[in-house]
């Protein structure tokens, strides 16, 4: 959040932040929130305009690069084909369809994997071998398209 000032709580930063608006009325109070994010967003929106609707964000790729430093550790003899489009990858299964559309469908059964959309290191290290793009398994919600969505109403 940016304030002229920063505290440890949340909550007075935004009050600092709405310090004008806040003697409107309700409809008044909105629209100047409107407007102040939008004038926040509209950098974040040029940009995304600017940008291929399916190339992966800045933050995708970055975690792609990430994880690619580390699926480079693994050694070939590491990853093993247990059935059809299944791969054990150090003590973890990744798979990978590669039959289907970009973007494609991963799973893994490390924690990472879990909790994120983005693919990590043993599903990365699947595609190598499989020969599929790392940048293939970006989901849609991280790709420029998705980012211009949100700001163009779609």
């Amino acid at each position: 959040m940016t304030a002229s000032h920063t505290t440890s709580n949340p909550v007075e930063s935004w009050i600092n932040v709405i310090k004008e608006a806040r003697s409107m009325h309700v409809l008044g109070f909105f629209r100047w929130i409107r407007t102040w994010l939008a004038k926040k967003c509209v950098k974040r929106a040029e940009e995304a305009a600017e940008k291929d609707p399916n190339t992966p964000t800045d933050y995708a790729i970055s975690s792609i690069e990430k994880a690619d430093r580390l699926a480079r550790r693994l050694k070939g003899s590491d990853i093993t084909q247990l059935r059809r489009g299944v791969w054990k990858v150090g003590s973890f299964e990744a798979s990978i369809d590669v039959s289907g559309d970009v973007p494609r469908r991963w799973e893994c059964s490390c924690a990472p994997a879990k909790r994120s959309l983005l693919p990590c290191e043993h599903a990365l290290a699947v595609a190598k071998k499989v020969d599929v793009e790392a940048s293939d398994l970006v989901p849609k919600v991280y790709r420029w398209g998705a980012v211009l969505s949100l700001y163009d109403g779609g």
